[in-house]
């Protein structure tokens, strides 16, 4: 199966998947897909993001070919929307790029994700990022709704959340803070993180998302909350794989379930 982890900057998606992963393997088979193409080489050797990336793009391309006809809805959409929101044309390139690598790494993970777990970060489903946050224009309602419609969507979702006080404190203090937001002030990533919250809460209550999507609240970043949640995660998506396993084609998990540390996220 393949989880995706959804949120805004600063919710702490990348550390929390990472302690999943952990936890996971322990009790079966868990990866990424960016362990899966590195297993021929030595991981060790390409430690830098920018060859990471450069490799998943060389290794994406193929998957994204052979299955363009598949995508080519949600490829178009998200082209279009690129077009009318995006104001610089260096970042736009990118956005066309990193969509691309994500769909073509979906579709390689697809092909391994019946015999493992496969967790993603920097999925799919979390390209709504580049397509409707860091813009000038607005979207409407309608749009994420044809987005949760097109965009090929994992078996789970685990939409980490947090309050926007936190959100934001996460975003200033990031090293590797997203290239947008470098020379933003704290008003600037204030606004985007809000509108990035604002609209993965959206996205997650969609039609099509909603009875896919476990909703995690992480207020704190402490190696305890962190733990706690993994556990939770690692729980769920075990029960998700032995319904799998008892149900070839199940529909999907019936309700979004929500674990709060501290206090209910609204």
């Amino acid at each position: 199966m393949i989880v995706e982890f959804i949120g805004s900057t600063g919710a702490g998606k990348t550390r929390l998947a990472a302690e999943v992963r952990c936890k996971l393997a322990q009790k079966t088979r868990a990866t990424t897909p960016i362990d899966l193409i590195t297993q021929p080489f030595n991981p060790r050797k390409i430690s830098n993001m920018t060859a990471r990336n450069l490799l998943q793009d060389f290794i994406a391309w193929p998957f994204f070919v052979r299955r363009f006809n598949q995508n080519k809805a949600f490829t178009v959409f998200a082209l279009r929307t690129l077009k009318q929101n995006s104001t610089h044309s260096l970042f736009t390139l990118n956005y066309v790029r990193s969509i691309i690598r994500r769909i073509g790494m979906y579709e390689m993970a697809r092909r391994h994700s019946s015999e493992q777990t496969i967790l993603v970060d920097e999925g799919t489903v979390l390209s709504a990022h580049l397509l409707f946050v860091y813009t000038s224009a607005g979207y409407l309602k309608k749009d994420i709704e044809t987005f949760a419609n097109l965009v090929p969507l994992p078996d789970l979702l685990v939409h980490v959340r947090a309050p926007l006080d936190c959100l934001v404190q996460r975003a200033v203090q990031r090293n590797d803070a997203p290239r947008e937001l470098r020379f933003e002030n704290r008003k600037q990533i204030e606004r985007c993180v809000s509108r990035a919250a604002n609209m993965f809460d959206q996205l997650a209550g969609t039609r099509k998302i909603r009875n896919r999507v476990l909703d995690v609240a992480n207020p704190r970043c402490s190696d305890n909350t962190r733990s706690a949640l993994a556990d939770h995660i690692v729980d769920y998506i075990l029960n998700f794989e032995s319904n799998q396993e008892q149900h070839p084609k199940p529909a999907s998990p019936e309700s979004s379930q929500t674990l709060v540390e501290d206090k209910h996220v609204t």
